[in-house]
């Protein structure tokens, strides 16, 4: 990763390119865009967080980061440019967060605000390492789909940081920053893991009791991509063979929680249902 100017970025890449991907504010102002090049690769630009060019092949990145000392911008680093770079190299990414118990790695996806993050958290009072928050990145290792660690950033809300026992708030101490959550740096698995397990979290007041389930619909994982505007061949076809060989696996469930069930007994429910699957 290098550093630069704008202006050397705004160079690099000359004309526009393709628009990939684009966030907007109400007013329809754009806040963040991804586009693409042939021959270059990928510029993301957000609004306060610079513009980064990751080249096409996902080996360099470039980076004007915004005027200022403040670490804010690096979000968009974990978000969108780093994630980017691990797909253009050939890793599957998925929207999910994840711990390992011993050499198996567990992994919880859901709907934003829904709480997979919490739960992983919880997880770890119960001996569980952490692997990654949010973005977790898998690839084929032999008959296997291994599952590697993260950036050791995790964003959690505060009410469920203060409700962690003893050992996960060890591990989840320091603060690096704060928004609508915490932003804790923490320490990840230091090896792969087979994927053990995939969880479909699912939290609703019309379920009056937890239910864990085996997941039989495959094509709830196609819908777990961290980088759903990558549309390549290429990636499509990789996105299609890892998720295939997951389902194959039979170590897809979904979760069915009450709205209102603490993460710390819905991380214990897991674990028990984990000791007889993983």
């Amino acid at each position: 990763m290098r550093f630069a100017t704008a202006a050397d970025v705004d160079e690099m890449w000359g004309d526009e390119g393709a628009r990939l991907f684009v966030r907007r504010y109400s007013d329809g102002r754009p806040y963040l865009t991804v586009d693409e090049k042939d021959g270059i690769g990928y510029r993301v630009w957000a609004s306060g967080h610079g513009r980064h060019l990751v080249g096409e092949g996902g080996t360099s990145i470039l980076s004007a980061p915004p005027e200022g000392d403040g670490w804010w911008w690096q979000r968009l680093l974990l978000a969108q440019v780093l994630p980017i770079a691990a797909a253009a190299q050939g890793v599957e990414l998925l929207h999910a967060s994840a711990v390992s118990f011993d050499d198996a790695a567990v992994a919880i996806t859901a709907a934003a605000g829904t709480g997979k993050t919490s739960l992983a958290a919880h997880m770890l009072d119960l001996g569980a390492d952490l692997l990654a928050d949010d973005v977790l990145a898998l690839e084929f290792g032999g008959s296997e789909i291994v599952a590697h660690a993260g950036v050791g950033l995790v964003n959690v809300d505060a009410a469920q940081r203060d409700s962690l026992g003893p050992r996960a708030a060890d591990l989840l101490a320091t603060t690096a920053g704060e928004g609508d959550k915490l932003y804790v740096v923490a320490d990840v698995a230091t090896r792969p893991k087979r994927l053990g397990a995939l969880y479909f979290l699912r939290r609703s007041a019309n379920y009056r009791s937890l239910r864990i389930s085996q997941e039989r619909d495959a094509r709830t994982i196609l819908a777990t991509s961290f980088l759903p505007y990558l549309q390549s061949p290429a990636y499509l076809l990789r996105h299609l063979d890892v998720c295939s060989r997951i389902a194959e696996t039979g170590a897809c469930f979904a979760i069915q929680a009450p709205a209102g069930m603490p993460a710390a007994e819905l991380a214990r429910a897991v674990r028990t249902h984990g000791e007889e699957t993983w």
